[in-house]
């Protein structure tokens, strides 16, 4: 403790901004996103995997695999099961709690980034600077308020670059396929892996060297290979076709959804830095002082060659090259906690802006509310993503994809062959009228009789009895 304050009032400054970092963190746990869709989405496969055996998204309706997503864990994303399963199954399948895990494995990575920084750096800045400047960005923040596969396979990746700047090659080869089966934006491992080898002057050279390297890399990577054929033995045939099929067109697409598509353009300005960034660690030769680096940015844009689809989740895998470029560029700034404070301070603003906005919200008092307005008599319950947190013990099935599209079509809907179940169905004005899910997607043999209505989180409900009717 002493040796903590004694490092806390030698670095004042520092720790001042490691404390803004967890305050932006803190602020908006639970209330982050109060409905993204990947949180239900992501556990159900989880959940229907370890209790039913099921690899496939039989929740949802498969609806995101037409949009290059992926379809339950057929090809991806077991051994995400058993890290988040080894908990959930015996807590509870709740969202704050899963979120809790990936926080606490994005924060895992943090320190082992503050190493790799230390290690392939030539700056007199501190690294741990670079390490704030990580933790409070805003695909950790957002990777640790959700459930996606991404904090995990961040996590392996982190894991398999620091081991490389250890030259422990075996286990970045391991990590690497490792982390490629959680997710397979994972494989960009291999190439920092790649990048930050043939930038070390630790390493080993000469061809024979090389050979040896080589060798222990591919021995990892082939036990990590073994471990995702074991995993997805059945799913081997129709890899290439679900992967090559969803991998989208476009270069760069990632990066421009990520800084131009999010709401109010709030990653506008973190683009404006990080290409002034771009142009003075260009202009002013540090891309020759700072190989590691160099290398880094050069792996980064061949894996935007590579994987195309374009989703701004993925911007987590390309941050932490983005923030050694600008912690570059932080030793030619004589003032340079000047920028590192004001990025700082602009990811913090925007986080208390969105506790502000979603203050109304609480996962769990929403599900004890949806409990208590369903019967507990074991029919099927339709209702909005969020309810999955509710049911998921039950036959459950996603109503609304957003306020004005689907997860079913109706045919989909009637190939499910339910006599009847309960829909949870959000209403437009006071207990007025749906907002169109009986009238777009319920089978045309059935009907739905009301049962009662209730109002949750300023929003109004309905629920209804769905039976088949008796033909004469």
């Amino acid at each position: 403790m002493n040796r903590l304050l004694a490092w806390i009032q030698a670095n004042r400054v520092p720790s001042a901004l490691v404390l803004l970092a967890i305050a932006g963190h803190l602020v908006v746990r639970g209330i982050y996103e109060p409905e993204n869709v990947d949180d239900p989405w992501t556990l159900s496969f989880l959940y229907n995997w370890l209790t039913r055996g099921v690899v496939v998204d039989v929740t949802f309706s498969n609806a995101y695999s037409s949009n290059g997503g992926q379809n339950g864990l057929e090809h991806f994303g077991k051994i995400q099961a058993f890290v988040y399963g080894s908990v959930l199954q015996f807590v509870d399948w709740n969202r704050n709690v899963a979120h809790a895990i990936s926080s606490l494995l994005v924060l895992l990575s943090i320190p082992m980034w503050f190493q790799i920084a230390k290690r392939i750096s030539n700056n007199s800045v501190p690294p741990v600077v670079f390490a704030i400047c990580l933790f409070v960005a805003e695909p950790i923040v957002t990777a640790g308020n959700e459930t996606r596969p991404d904090a995990l396979a961040f996590l392996l990746l982190t894991g398999a670059v620091y081991a490389t700047t250890l030259n422990r090659l075996f286990m970045a080869g391991l990590l690497s396929l490792l982390a490629f089966e959680v997710h397979p934006m994972g494989a960009i491992s291999l190439l920092y892996s790649l990048a930050v080898f043939l930038s070390s002057k630790r390493m080993p050279v000469g061809l024979l060297s090389y050979g040896k390297a080589f060798i222990q890399y591919a021995a990892g990577a082939s036990v990590g290979l073994a471990v995702y054929v074991l995993l997805h033995m059945d799913g081997i045939g129709t890899f290439l076709n679900a992967t090559v099929s969803s991998n989208g067109s476009g270069f760069g697409r990632s990066l421009l959804m990520y800084a131009f598509n999010s709401n109010y353009f709030r990653h506008v300005p973190e683009a404006v830095l990080f290409g002034i960034a771009l142009l003075a660690f260009v202009l002013t030769g540090l891309w020759r002082r700072e190989r590691a680096t160099t290398y880094l940015l050069l792996a980064a844009t061949v894996s935007l060659l590579l994987f195309r689809r374009g989703n701004h989740h993925y911007m987590i895998y390309y941050a932490p090259v983005a923030l050694l470029v600008g912690y570059a560029v932080l030793s030619r700034i004589r003032h340079w906690i000047v920028p590192v404070a004001l990025f700082c301070t602009l990811m913090v603003a925007q986080y208390g802006i969105t506790a502000w906005r979603n203050s109304g919200f609480e996962i769990n008092s929403y599900v004890e509310e949806m409990r208590r307005q369903v019967p507990p008599d074991g029919a099927p319950v339709v209702a909005e993503f969020n309810g999955w947190f509710a049911f998921y013990d039950r036959e459950f099935y996603g109503a609304y994809f957003d306020d004005d599209s689907f997860f079913w079509s109706r045919e989909e809907f009637s190939a499910l062959n339910l006599s009847e179940f309960t829909l949870v169905d959000r209403l437009v004005a006071p207990f007025g009228a749906s907002l169109g899910w009986r009238d777009v997607v319920l089978p045309t043999d059935m009907v739905c009789e009301p049962r009662g209505f209730f109002t949750l989180q300023q929003q109004d409900y309905g629920t209804f009895h769905c039976a088949r009717v008796a033909t004469p």
